[in-house]
């Protein structure tokens, strides 16, 4: 469902399990890389807007 998207149109968000935005980025040609030593261990959602849609996935991260 992703794959088709349009990079320069699209936003990507992560939010923390309280629902406070802690990344935003606009995606790029080459997608995106994110270093995620800086995240607490835990849930987050990955929302990605994009051509008048919106994706969402729940993640875990670990350090």
């Amino acid at each position: 469902m992703l794959n088709n998207l349009k990079p320069e149109n699209a936003i990507v968000n992560i939010y923390n399990v309280v629902g406070e935005m802690v990344f935003s980025s606009s995606l790029n040609q080459d997608g995106i890389q994110l270093n995620t030593a800086y995240f607490t261990e835990g849930n987050y959602i990955v929302k990605v807007i994009a051509d008048g849609s919106v994706f969402s996935k729940k993640v875990f991260i670990s350090n």
